[in-house]
């Protein structure tokens, strides 16, 4: 009898009396024992090597190698930082400062001379709390403040090497700073914090009304009072959030608010009064992301869901309440829905309030409200996709819009085409 292995065959033999021989099937040489055990071994042992089982047939990985199947290298995501402009503010004529979701703070100039083709950065700060800035506002030429965290923010103020940044600290029930705003009553100066949970936070400020320097000492602002001016009845959709997005001057002592939950707020200050409330449309189906006044008009911005909706919106301000005027939306492919309106300012030029805009298109719109309706003059793409901020500069007339980049525009004079007449 014979056990057969790989085409070998072991067989006893009768003479001598217990010898073992390991014999090919073509003719065979009698091999000794311990020379047969020693080539069997070897033999063994190369099957194992080139990753065939004994026992199976099959392969096996070789010893000190993984069964796993071949990988190769690759990319793992660890973290995305957003770095997207999220807040903006002129300081002076010249310089202005930019807030990003990475939580810089970014200061410039405009350009000068030929030498220079765009701003130029002259600082660059970082928020106490490394947290996204939602909010930048004005407070002097050299003295501004920003958002930090949930339960602060950050005055920035001329220090021995740049800005320095001080906390001034609030409940954390009012959510981060979202807008800012400074105005004035009755010869007293008052900033204006809208929250991230649909609060007002007023906050007194040293100096008189209309002084820059009355205001630049080192006294830091006072908070006063916070009021709720979240809707009874917000516009209801997948995420229901609260977050005051635009503040503006409307005049008397009072400021008009717009809120992601869909309301816009005519207030006084410094009571906080609601002096009256409306939502910008009945049909609404997202809230409002900022507002500008220009005069007794007032400009609002929103996404736009659905053909018929709009996204510019336009009141007037008769008393204490917003009367609607026009609306429109600013779109470049008809067929691009949901249409978002991020930011809007309005300014006037050549006699005739004007407004700019930015959409998610990466467009910035110019237009103008007269005759109760709105009219566009034209677009600028600005971004391959996505809304700038948008802050202007009155004197001289400059727009700044920022987004990934960082743009500054003059609004000129052009030719008005014969379309453009009617006739």
């Amino acid at each position: 009898m014979g056990l057969k292995t790989c085409g070998y065959s072991v067989a006893y033999a009768a003479e001598p009396p217990g010898s073992i021989e390991l014999r090919r099937r073509s003719p065979l040489r009698p091999i000794p024992i311990r020379q047969a055990i020693i080539n069997i071994l070897l033999f063994l042992g190369a099957l194992l090597a080139a990753g065939v089982s004994t026992v199976s047939g099959q392969a096996v990985a070789p010893a000190g190698h993984s069964t796993a199947p071949p990988t190769e290298l690759g990319l793992q995501p660890r973290g995305n930082t957003f770095n997207r402009a999220q807040a903006a503010t002129w300081l002076d004529h010249r310089r202005f400062a930019v807030g990003r979701w990475d939580g810089t703070i970014t200061v410039f100039r405009t350009a000068e001379g030929e030498a220079e083709i765009g701003p130029v950065l002259v600082e660059a700060l970082a928020a106490p709390a490394r947290r996204g800035i939602e909010m930048l506002t004005r407070l002097t030429a050299d003295r501004f403040v920003s958002s930090n965290d949930r339960q602060s923010l950050a005055l920035w103020q001329p220090g021995r090497n740049g800005s320095a940044a001080t906390p001034l600290p609030y409940s954390g029930e009012y959510g981060i700073a979202v807008s800012g705003l400074v105005t004035a009553h009755q010869g007293l100066r008052y900033l204006l914090v809208g929250h991230q949970y649909g609060d007002l936070s007023i906050w007194s400020l040293a100096g008189e009304a209309g002084s820059d320097a009355g205001a630049a000492g080192d006294a830091a602002p006072r908070l006063l009072r916070v009021v709720s001016l979240r809707s009874a009845a917000p516009v209801r959709w997948q995420w229901q959030t609260w977050h005051i997005r635009g503040l503006a001057n409307c005049g008397g002592g009072r400021v008009v608010s717009a809120a992601e939950d869909g309301d816009l707020c005519v207030i006084q200050v410094p009571s906080g009064e609601v002096l009256s409330r409306r939502r910008y449309h009945a049909t609404a189906q997202r809230g409002l992301n900022d507002v500008a006044v220009c005069g007794d008009l007032v400009a609002a911005v929103n996404c736009a869901v659905g053909a018929d909706d709009r996204n510019l919106w336009v009141f007037r301000l008769i008393g204490d309440s917003l009367q609607p005027v026009d609306s429109t939306k600013l779109v470049a492919d008809p067929a691009l829905d949901p249409v978002f309106a991020f930011s809007v300012e309005l300014f006037p030029a050549t006699g005739v309030p004007h407004f700019v805009a930015s959409t998610e298109e990466g467009l910035v719109w110019l237009g103008l409200v007269k005759d109760h309706k709105i009219t566009v003059l034209g677009k600028r793409r600005v971004a391959v996709e996505g809304g700038d901020l948008l802050a202007v500069h009155p004197n001289p007339l400059t727009v700044l819009a920022a987004g990934h980049k960082i743009q500054t525009f003059s609004v000129d004079r052009r030719p008005i085409r014969r379309s453009e007449t009617g006739h």
